[in-house]
Order: structure tokens, then sequence, then C-alpha cells
């Protein structure tokens, strides 16, 4: 992943793929994570706004045996409101079994004249 300028004055942040199937949907989500993150590292480590970035898009650039294509990929603030959903149920989907399933119980006594 990088940030980059574009000819017609477009900062983006892009991202490199390389899998068999393409640009995934969920790409929109990822890219969109990076570009409205608090801060970013610079290259001495320290924290530095995201902003300061200045991103105005998102590009994808698909690899392929027989060359690229590239990819406009939206990173509006609606899309980072879905990532911001997403990484919610994500995080929430790792405790449901423990927060929401008992343990298992006890097998009901069945052979009890009482159980009709």
């Amino acid at each position: 992943d990088c940030v980059g300028d574009l000819p017609d004055g477009r900062r983006v942040i892009v991202d490199w793929k390389s899998g068999r199937t393409g640009i995934w949907g969920e790409t929109a989500l990822q890219l969109a994570g990076y570009a409205h993150a608090e801060f970013h590292l610079d290259a001495a480590g320290r924290e530095v706004p995201m902003a300061e970035l200045g991103i105005t898009g998102g590009l994808a650039v698909h690899l392929r045996d027989d060359g690229y294509t590239v990819h406009d990929i939206d990173i509006s603030a609606p899309v980072f409101r879905l990532f911001q959903h997403v990484a919610h149920v994500a995080r929430a989907a790792k405790t449901l079994r423990a927060d929401h399933v008992s343990k298992p119980l006890p097998h009901p006594d069945w052979s009890s004249k009482d159980s009709a």
C-alpha cells in the first residue's frame, strides 16, 4: 500500500492486489479505514495526523500474469462508516458464543413415568 499523487492532482491511497479473482468490494472498506485513520507513522516512527496527507481518493491495482488493471475505489465518509460497523460486528462475533451460549445442559431423564 502507498499514497501517491496522480497527474490530475488527486492524492490517492493505493492497494496492490494479486489474487486471481480481482478486486473485491472489501477493498473499499480496507482503504477507507486507512484513509480515515487518525494517524500514520512517518519514516522516523512519529505519529502524524492522517488528514495531513490530503488523501482524496482510492485506487486498487490488480496485478495479473498478463498485465494489470487499475480501479477507482470509493473511500468516502459513508464507506468509512460502513467499515466501522463491519469492524464492530467482527469484534463482537469473536465472543458471541462465550457471551450468549450456555455450557451444555444436563440430559433430561426421559425414563421417568412422570415425563408424559
